[in-house]
């Protein structure tokens, strides 16, 4: 007994160890066509997560990224039986070193009939435009029964619009309501929709059908089996009306499906190939359709919002992390208005705004205020006379009265010589005068 318990003890272990070995990647298509680009993603990605990829073809390395995204492509030349691998590593954000090793995937380019990209039946139609063709993985393109078609198509395709029991009338609400719907470009759906189901709004084509392989079986030339295998021929052109879980967030809000819960679950917003979060996305950005797309990368160092240049920037300030940040405004004081009607202070005032208003004096304390002391007169010097420069100056009559007589005397001999001048000047013109005289009145006698 207790041996028993010991084995199944052993495989469940053995079974939760498999598990946990499934890589949480995946690498798609997994049946990819020659030349077709693949996509490596990383299902646990998180925010802030740095992951490396290693791209190999044929067992040759081709390429290596690390990028905080949560994938990458494969876009080099390939060829039928190719081999392409992608194996992840998660990184420290910090070191950039490696933290564990997330898991490899490798696919097989071009390895049944109808994904060889070759016409294998000489109907001049390939792989998955060829009837015969309702899966990739399909090992002939030869015509098959229409309802194993459409079985097998469900099959590789479980969440195309006829597979998930919805009709054209469906498609057309959410046309209405969301144009810019890819699922909208699928015109000659539409012209069906708005043509043939008002007036047959219970057919199986514009109602859907719960189990529309079954009713194939039983009813192979229906109209909605008839479109069903027409989106098979068309779906290689990308034509082949499957809902992504954000067209199923769509639905839903129109109308409740069966599947509406499971999309409630599945559904990731905010996150790459998602449904915005409140109109943003914590990875990538939020397109016009409202789905996270990856963004741009936008490098601008100097400049705010990036990292500072050689520590400085050309616009705001470099903080402390390394990152240019706007500057803080610097707030300018106030202005205070004077008001129009103040007086102006007196000439005669002088004071200094911070000694504060002058002391109130009282008419009575006016007389025992000191007043303050009188000025010293001023010292004139004079300059002693100098008696004999015969210059007469100031007192010098009393204490050199020999300078200012020479002065007066010397003045006198002047006056005197020109009073004498005067004189002589006088009687010679009065002696002219009055010989002129006499001598006219003896001529008139």
């Amino acid at each position: 007994m207790k041996r028993v318990l010991l084995i199944g003890v052993l495989f469940g272990l053995l079974a939760s160890l498999a598990s946990a070995a499934e890589p949480r990647m995946n690498l798609t298509p997994s049946y990819p066509f020659p030349n077709e680009h693949l996509q490596c993603r990383y299902l646990d990605f998180q925010p802030g997560n740095v992951l490396e990829f290693f791209w190999y073809h044929n067992n040759r390395l081709i390429e290596r990224k690390v990028i905080d995204k949560p994938s990458t492509l494969f876009t080099q030349i390939t060829v039928p039986l190719d081999k392409v691998q992608c194996q992840i590593n998660a990184l420290d954000p910090a070191t950039l070193e490696r933290n564990f090793a997330v898991g490899s995937k490798t696919v097989t380019v071009g390895q049944f009939p109808c994904n060889d990209g070759k016409d294998n039946d000489d109907d001049n139609l390939i792989d998955l435009q060829d009837p015969g063709c309702s899966a990739r993985n399909d090992k002939t393109e030869s015509q098959a029964d229409v309802a194993e078609l459409l079985a097998a198509f469900c099959s590789e395709n479980p969440d195309n619009l006829q597979c998930l029991k919805l009709g054209l009338t469906d498609l057309s609400s959410l046309c209405q309501q969301h144009p810019e719907n890819h699922l909208c470009l699928n015109q000659e759906a539409l012209n069906l929709a708005t043509s043939f189901c008002p007036e047959n709004l219970e057919d199986p084509l514009c109602a859907g059908n719960n189990n529309i392989v079954r009713m194939c079986t039983q009813e192979p030339n229906d109209l909605a089996c008839l479109f069903l295998a027409f989106t098979v021929i068309n779906c290689r052109q990308g034509s082949c009306l499957e809902l992504s879980e954000n067209d199923k967030v769509l639905f839903c809000g129109l109308k409740q499906y069966y599947f509406c819960q499971a999309a409630e679950v599945q559904v990731n917003p905010g996150h790459i190939g998602e449904p915005c979060f409140e109109g943003s996305c914590f990875e990538g950005v939020c397109n016009q359709q409202e789905i996270c797309m990856e963004a741009e990368i936008n490098f601008n160092p100097g400049f705010v919002g990036n990292p500072c240049f050689e520590g400085a920037c050309f616009e705001g300030v470099c903080s402390a992390e390394g990152q240019c940040e706007a500057a803080p405004l610097v707030e300018e004081e106030p202005v205070v208005a004077l008001p129009a009607n103040r007086p102006e202070p007196e000439a005669h005032q002088n004071v200094s705004s911070k000694a504060g208003p002058l002391p109130q004096i009282k008419p009575e304390q006016r007389e025992s205020i000191p007043l303050p002391p009188a000025p010293e007169p001023s010292v004139v010097i004079k300059i002693p006379s100098v008696c004999g420069n015969a210059v007469c100056e100031e007192l010098e009559s009393k204490m050199c009265p020999q300078d200012c007589e020479t002065k007066i005397a010397s003045n006198g001999k002047y006056i005197s010589f020109l009073a004498a001048l005067v004189i002589i000047v006088g009687g010679g013109v009065g002696y002219g005068a009055y010989k002129l005289i006499k001598k006219k009145k003896k001529g008139h006698s």
